[in-house]
């Protein structure tokens, strides 16, 4: 059941689930969650939407506890049921791992519609909550501005969703997950992907290729969730060839008035037929606004404007028509004519007493929208007919700062001299004119915006200062002008820390050379655990060799602590760039230096799985049982990533199979038991792992393993003499562990091999009500049979 807390926004709260459920009720297929209906009983302070009980769980969890062997065929049932969305003009708008269950058949089943919107482009349903989950977000939906469009969830969307869906099955972590979330937006704006995933199982070169068009930059150019589910058919089925070889894939976006992703997808559809005769001959009232989820007309001037059939307006205005109504994501006449450039409809309508400040529409006004799109005429005919220069559009960015964004210098001019102020603060993401001026690289309009007075220091945005915007672009000429204006080389950031952390951490080695001889500190810190720390931590992680030697030999601080993993040499540690590594040692780097979120070095490079990395440390003298970290020692990080190489390695190395550590796992055979990596498992006991060994969350190998279902794991520690009976952890005994989540078939072993079926302990007290608990009835009927006896509750 999905809860809505009922309150003060009840009518809000009704609203909102009645929008889901109306969707909802009308979807009907294999891989969607099905509608049951509504409970508004059940529980007093909330109202719910019941569907049917999905005893397996998410599809993490069920790769997790299976293996993921079956990973390609979940994936082609997931890329079906989001067609079958789209093609009930619904956008899933929230499609991850976490959102996609396990049916009782045992086939992926996409739920959770809470940001879905109607993509009927005769509704107004579209969502416009910022509310998803950042890592598979697209770009489109983290910085609207760029695409020329304001925040809204597209089937273009989902299927870059899609792609990041592809790599956290492969995976289990979405793309970009071992940074914070504004290191992720950052790469994801930059144009930066996630690597092809490694280990086991492969990702097929033909998959590999699939997914870097689903999360193309550009939502133009993604394919549609039916071409999508058509390259998902490999490999039991080619895709149908041309003659000359090339894939024919039927529904691809041919151009952006073809595709269904083009912004024409998101604007009313309005009616073929001749404007005059619609008014005329059929007798439609087209002042009417049609109601969200109805196919008819909004307003006839959306079409006409763009058609430039200004005496089709003219002849309208004569026939009495509301010239202010509003409808589609254009809202006015107005509007979209503005947008389009056509000046003498703008002119018609403003001799008619058009409202030159409706708000709606993508940009807010049509003063904006022009302002966007450099229609230098149509900005002086709206300002000198009483245009607001400074009301903030749906993306809280005035006149100024749109102009600004795109490089209008013209219009940043005319602006200016119009009352607009130079210093507004608009969107969250951008700050100030001179912000987004200076981060897109418009040398002409920076100079301008500062001689008009604008605040070469001023905060704002995600950058901090406009010099840190513009340092993380690399855009030298306007880094050079705002610092001879005055700009603070020094000054403290946001997310990305200084101009030079932010240069850094791009790789924009001109950049930092212009800074640092301009008196930047090559040793400042971001706040707490600031993604870049220090600009050579910055540099490090990202693996700008040049950038790195640099920093260094102005003075750069090669052991200084910082970032979210640690020292400059962590951070490259774990994303393998050997070059950098290498450098830092000859400069003499800390080898086993204590910090960041993976403890040591060492162990940054072990879950990373480089082992040209590990071997260069080993010989530089690490300690391969120095404990620290998320996973508490190198070995144990690879185990429970299933990095047998790296295993191997760290074993001959000397790497102590029996370490005990105060974390989850406990020792290296218990994480790569839970995690059901059955090489590994074998190795470790092959070089004297004790399965008996207690620690950990779950108390013993054993539980631990029978936990999440790895039957042939569990036979192999039983083999070696792992005890069932053993005590302690969450669940007490291994039975149940395997009672809990439902792992018959571990239940049967077990018991088989002698486990104590009424053994008391842990969280539930007995493998009986654990399995009673959790609802597996087969489990309930077995250890009955068994002899089990007791209360199930």
């Amino acid at each position: 059941m999905r809860q809505f807390a009922q309150g003060s926004e009840l009518r809000e709260t009704r609203v909102k689930l009645c929008r889901e459920a109306l969707i909802w009720k009308e979807l009907h297929y294999p891989y969607i969650l099905t509608f049951i209906g509504i409970d508004q009983d059940s529980f007093p302070s909330t109202l719910g939407m019941v569907s049917p009980w999905m005893e397996h769980g998410t599809v993490l969890k069920y790769l997790d506890i299976h293996g993921r062997s079956t990973v390609d065929k979940l994936l082609f049932e997931i890329a079906q049921g989001l067609q079958y969305l789209h093609s009930r003009n619904v956008v899933h708008g929230d499609l991850r791992g976490a959102n996609i269950l396990i049916s009782e058949a045992w086939t992926a089943c996409l739920a959770d519609f809470g940001l879905s919107a109607l993509a009927d482009t005769t509704s107004t349903l579209h969502s416009t909550k910022r509310a998803g989950s950042l890592y598979w977000m697209a770009p489109e939906l983290i910085d609207p501005d760029r695409f020329g469009s304001k925040f809204l969830r597209t089937p273009a969307s989902d299927v870059y969703a899609f792609g990041c869906v592809c790599i956290e099955l492969y995976t289990g972590r979405p793309p970009f997950s071992e940074v914070s979330d504004v290191a992720a937006l950052f790469k994801i704006l930059n144009g930066e992907r996630a690597q092809r995933p490694t280990g086991t199982p492969v990702m097929s070169d033909t998959l590999w290729q699939h997914v870097t068009e689903f999360w193309a930059g550009n939502p133009l150019i993604r394919p549609s969730s039916k071409v999508v589910v058509q390259k998902m058919l490999w490999p039991t089925l080619e895709p149908d060839t041309e003659e000359d070889g090339s894939i024919q894939e039927e529904d691809s976006p041919k151009s952006a008035e073809d595709s269904e992703f083009g912004l024409r997808a998101y604007a009313t559809p309005i009616s073929r037929d001749d404007p005059t005769d619609v008014m005329s001959n059929k007798g439609e009232d087209v002042d009417i606004v049609g109601e969200p989820g109805q196919d008819r007309e909004r307003s006839i001037y959306n079409e006409d404007s763009q058609r430039e059939y200004s005496e089709v307006v003219q002849l309208l205005i004569e026939k009495g028509t509301n010239i202010n109504v509003q409808g589609g994501i254009y809202t006015t006449a107005l509007y979209v004519a503005s947008e389009e450039g056509l000046v003498e409809v703008v002119q018609l309508l403003i001799e008619n007493g058009t409202d030159v400040n409706a708000r709606g529409g993508n940009h807010g006004t049509a003063l904006n929208t022009a302002s966007r799109k450099g229609h230098l005429e149509i900005v002086q005919l709206l300002v000198e007919k009483g245009a607001d220069v400074n009301v903030r559009g749906e993306d809280y960015e005035t006149a100024l700062q749109v102009a600004s964004h795109t490089g209008h210098i013209e219009l940043v001019e005319l602006l200016l001299e119009k009352g607009a102020d130079v210093n507004a603060q608009g969107s969250p993401f951008r700050g100030t004119a001179l912000h987004t001026a200076s981060r897109e690289g418009h040398v002409k309009v920076v100079q301008l915006l500062v001689e008009k007075g604008a605040d070469v220091n001023a905060q704002g945005g995600l950058c901090g200062t406009p010099l840190q915007a513009v340092s993380s672009m690399g855009h030298i000429e306007v880094v050079k002008l705002l610092v001879e204006k005055g700009a603070d080389v020094n000054a403290p950031g946001k997310d990305i820390g200084t101009a030079l952390n932010a240069a850094s951490r791009t790789g924009h080695l001109e950049v930092v050379q212009l800074l640092v001889e301009k008196g930047a500190d090559v040793n400042v810190r971001g706040e707490d655990y600031n993604f870049n720390g220090t600009a050579l931590y910055a540099a490090s992680r990202e693996g700008h060799t040049k950038v790195v030697q640099l920093l260094l030999e102005k003075g750069a601080d090669v052991n200084a602590p910082g970032g979210f993993h640690g020292t400059a040499l962590h951070t490259a540690a774990l994303m393998g760039h050997i070059e950098v590594i290498q450098l830092l040692i000859e400069k003499e780097a800390d080898v086993n230096a204590k910090g960041g979120d993976y403890g040591t070095v060492l162990q940054a490079a072990s879950y990373g799985s480089h082992t040209e990395v590990i071997q260069l440390l080993v010989a530089k003298g690490v300690d391969v049982n120095a404990q620290g970290g998320r996973y508490g020692t190198a070995l144990q990080a690879a185990s429970c990533m299933g990095h047998i190489a790296v295993v191997q390695l760290l074993v001959e190395k000397g790497a102590n199979v029996n370490a005990q550590v105060f974390k989850v796992h406990g020792t290296a055979l218990q994480a790569a038991s839970q995690e059901g990596h059955v090489e590994i498992v074998q190795l470790l006991v092959e070089k004297g792992a004790d399965v008996n060994a207690q620690g950990g969350d779950y108390g013993t190998v054993l539980q631990a393993a029978s936990l999440n279902g790895c039957i042939e794991v569990i036979q192999l520690l039983v083999d070696k003499g792992a005890d069932v009976n053993t005590r302690g952890g969450i669940y007490g005994t291994a039975l149940q562990a395997a009672s809990y989540s439902g792992h018959i078939g571990v239940v049967q072993l077990l018991v088989e091999k002698g486990a104590d079926i009424n053994a008391r302990g842990g969280h539930y007290g007995t493998a009986l009500r654990a399995a009673s608990f959790q609802g597996h009835v087969e489990v309930i009927q077995l250890l009955v049979e068994k002899g089990a006896v007791g209360k199930t509750r």
